[in-house]
């Protein structure tokens, strides 16, 4: 039975619900919203930040309506999964992803935890950049984040190769570091 909620953002952007592609946004903001809230689950989310951020050259005014207008058609595209996005205010959103299945949410605690099979499974979550071909300024912060965070965790699987006197997965681990960037 398929998961829920699935959603990738290492290459390429990908949402499905019960195993099923996200119906299409009226506009590539839907997805933009749908990875903001993503990257800030379980956290509250101001509308106003996101209106700014994902319409920095339109007035708050124009931001805010095309802010509800995305809301209202991610809602519709969501379905049977609507229900993950809340207002626990009237000024804020959150997008709560328990049951869901995330691949930037467990590469971030695998990374979090740090041991070696947690870095592992983080090196195999990271299957290329963070919503690559996406050059707004809050995706190219948190696309550098993730970069750097996989290929520390490929310089400390190496090191740690090394140190079990295991040179070739010392080596596999860094020539997968040399092909991360």
């Amino acid at each position: 039975h398929a998961t829920p909620l699935l959603l990738r953002c290492f290459v390429p952007f990908d949402v499905r619900i019960n195993g099923q592609p996200l119906p299409p946004l009226r506009s590539r903001k839907g997805q933009h919203l749908l990875a903001l809230l993503t990257l800030r689950h379980a956290r509250e989310v101001l509308r106003e930040w996101l209106a700014g951020t994902l319409w920095p050259e339109s007035s708050p005014e124009l931001a805010a309506s095309n802010l509800r207008r995305s809301l209202t058609d991610l809602r519709a595209a969501l379905g049977s999964q609507a229900y993950r996005l809340h207002a626990p205010t009237f000024t804020t959103l959150t997008f709560d992803l328990s049951g869901a299945v995330v691949d930037v949410i467990l590469f971030d605690q695998a990374i979090a935890t740090g041991n070696p099979a947690a870095l592992e499974q983080a090196v195999c979550l990271y299957r290329g950049p963070l919503l690559e071909g996406w050059l707004e300024e809050w995706v190219l912060l948190e696309r550098d984040a993730r970069e750097q965070s996989c290929l520390k965790a490929l310089a400390r699987l190496a090191e740690q190769a090394m140190q079990q006197h295991d040179p070739p997965t010392a080596v596999r681990w860094r020539r997968q570091a040399a092909g991360c960037c």
